[in-house]
């Protein structure tokens, strides 16, 4: 009885940490879409707004919302027409991408602009993943114990529900969560079907393989991994007896897959496959370690798993691997650590080998196995005790910010964004901690990077845009020319410009020895820039070289109430004045900025990161040179041609 009450008042424990460390967080990037996704398949029965993605954890997550008077996704708008057709013809990357702007149009409205605040929304659908997981949590106690005894149970039990990569997405409206879950468990009654025959284990294992496909495609690489170790496990005499079983097994997940698309749907699940494996063979931008690329790194997930993961777990489960290698270890033993580390590996293979490597959400399954493994522990003692607690310590400590977790290792969340990027760290969760922020100092004026997707008036404060390219909607606020306070915040993600583009990704290295005043959850970084002239400067260049005018010419007036004597003011205000056809102005303040260059030096070698930007300055200094040629301003047009020269050569 004791031991059964411990396992409840943990499972508890551990929906509880969920549903409170979500409390005070926004929506992160996907979470309008599966709320938007599954409230339709509620309501329409309709499986059109998947296009990638099969329906269970939309379906699922969006039950509570089944009971709230919400406005559905609206039928009769041109959006929700652009959605149909998909399953009837392989499309083109062009013809995907029409169809999710659509699609993420659909989501937004649903989830920001319905009847109900978006909070409670999310407060509802969110419940469902932690009680998922809670359900997760006792199969894992369950499914260790049998393994390795009632210790390995507790032990599984105890990393499970405090594991902070499982905390963070369990209160996620999410794919992954289940994905984890279902692969996992696929296994252990695959295990359970190999040990004993029984035909009821092999269909059991193939409802929940369907269950881990119908939450994300991911789990398509059960199939494989199953066929590939059946004849590993068996021996051969009873291979007929394992096939037959292996038949039932497929069967199963078949069935259960055409149920969930009512049959006569079935084309959408065959259309979805394509579409993902067309995406995923397209790449994805990836970060590690201060590199980019666009077709993933084969480390990634190694470092991923190195990086997010506790280390005392790290150790643990590093154990039960010298353990194969032992000769005091039995042959039984070790088969059975075999088959609980195999199908990690396998996962963690082909998803190293893939070009879309977002984060290490796309392997959570790996921590299942990793925590089966880690369990192997038969005798309670004060060495597993002290790995147990130095383990809850280090996972409680970041409450309630578990997204952002690092172990020391990778230097903890505060160097988290310097190794890794987007779920890992920032996918949009803590807008709402700005917002507080904000609140909290007096209503400071605010320049805004975010990366998470919303519309301008969920962030609760008005904001001067700087590449929020996930906010849709009117984004035209400029600052005042004279704030009392004025702050600049950006994502972890954008500061090291994942998503920014080749001529971006450098934008924000101005800020690297920068000193934040406030880190939001670790994934938002605060920069108070009231009466800063190098961020002033910088973001007149940015704004200067992705074509922001008016936003150039706000951050040109700034300058001047900063520092109206330096040169670097007077030729800013030049770019502004030449951009808004004003040639009377952009002379004048050329003619100040070139009577400065006498003594003092434009910054522009700092300032010019790359190719493009140089060309975009080197077309103003020619432009600048034609206009001074014709106002017979010799020392301008000389002094435009040596930086339009010395430009054409970066």
């Amino acid at each position: 009885m004791p031991r059964k009450l411990a396992v409840l008042a943990l499972i508890l424990t551990h929906f509880s940490i969920i549903l409170l460390s979500q409390k005070d967080k926004s929506p992160v990037y996907d979470e309008a879409f599966y709320m938007a996704y599954g409230y339709s398949l509620w309501s329409t029965g309709d499986y059109r707004m998947g296009v990638d993605k099969t329906p269970f954890a939309a379906f699922f997550s969006a039950f509570p919302l089944v009971f709230v008077d919400l406005n559905p996704p609206d039928v009769n708008t041109e959006k929700w027409r652009d959605l149909s057709g998909w399953q009837k013809k392989n499309l083109t990357k062009k013809e995907l991408n029409e169809r999710f702007k659509s699609r993420w149009t659909i989501s937004l409205d649903f989830l920001f602009r319905n009847k109900v605040p978006c909070d409670s929304m999310l407060r509802a659908s969110k419940i469902m993943p932690a009680l998922a997981s809670g359900i997760f949590a006792l199969g894992m106690y369950l499914c260790c114990g049998a393994l390795w005894g009632a210790f390995g149970g507790m032990t599984a039990l105890i990393f499970y529900s405090f594991l902070p990569v499982i905390l963070s997405n369990a209160g996620l409206v999410t794919e992954d969560i289940y994905l984890a879950g279902f692969y996992f468990f696929t296994f252990c009654f695959f295990w359970r079907f190999l040990e004993s025959k029984a035909p009821k284990f092999a269909v059991i294992s193939g409802v929940l393989a369907a269950l881990a496909v119908l939450s994300k495609l991911t789990g398509l690489i059960i199939y494989p991994t199953i066929l590939i170790m059946t004849p590993i496990f068996t021996a051969r005499k009873e291979y007929p007896s394992a096939f037959r079983g292996l038949g039932l097994f497929v069967l199963s997940s078949a069935i259960v897959i055409a149920a969930f698309y009512r049959v006569i749907h079935v084309q959408y699940f065959i259309s979805a496959v394509k579409n993902m494996l067309a995406l995923t063979g397209s790449g994805h931008q990836t970060f590690l370690m201060g590199e980019h690329s666009g077709d993933g790194f084969a480390s990634y997930y190694l470092y991923a798993l190195l990086f997010k993961t506790p280390l005392p777990l790290l150790l643990m489960a590093a154990y039960p691997a010298v353990k194969l290698f032992s000769n005091k270890t039995k042959t039984a033993e070790k088969g059975k650590l075999l088959f609980f580390i195999l199908p990690a590996a396998i996962l963690l293979l082909i998803s190293s080998l893939s070009p879309k490597q977002i984060g290490v959400r796309y392997v959570l399954p790996v921590y299942f196995f990793m925590i089966a493994a880690a369990a192997d522990v038969r005798r309670f003692n004060i060495v597993v005790a002290g790995f147990l607690l130095w383990f809850a310590f280090s996972s409680l400590s970041i409450h309630p910010h578990y997204t952002a977790y690092f172990n020391k290792l990778a230097g903890g969340p505060d160097n988290g964004y310097r190794l890794l990027s987007d779920s890992n760290i920032d996918w949009g969760q803590d807008l709402k901690g700005l917002s507080k922020y904000v609140r909290k100092e007096g209503n400071p004026e605010v320049i805004l990077s975010y990366y998470g997707a919303c519309y301008p008036e969920y962030a609760g404060f008005e904001f001067q845009d700087l590449f929020s390219f996930g906010i849709w909607g009117d984004k035209n606020h400029l600052l005042s020319d004279s704030p009392k306070k004025e702050i600049l915040a950006v994502s972890a993600t954008n500061l090291v410009g994942v998503y920014l583009g080749a001529t971006g990704r450098r934008m924000f290295e101005w800020l690297e020895n920068a000193k934040p005043v406030r880190k939001i959850g670790y994934s938002i970084f605060v920069y108070d820039i009231t009466n800063d002239y190098a961020s002033h400067l910088n973001l007149a260049h940015i704004y200067a070289w992705s074509g922001q005018f008016s936003r150039l010419k706000r951050e040109a007036k700034r300058l001047e109430s900063i520092a109206p004597e330096d040169i670097s003011t007077a030729f800013f205000r030049t770019i502004s004045d030449l951009r808004a056809q004003d040639l009377q102005g952009a002379l004048e303040n050329w003619r100040i900025a070139v009577k400065k260059s006498q003594d003092q030096n434009l910054p522009l070698e700092k300032l010019v990161k790359n190719s493009s930007q140089a060309g975009m300055y080197s077309g103003i200094f020619n432009a600048l040179a034609r206009l001074s040629r014709a106002s017979g301003f010799g020392a301008g047009e000389r002094y435009a041609d040596l930086w339009a020269s010395s430009l054409s050569n970066q």
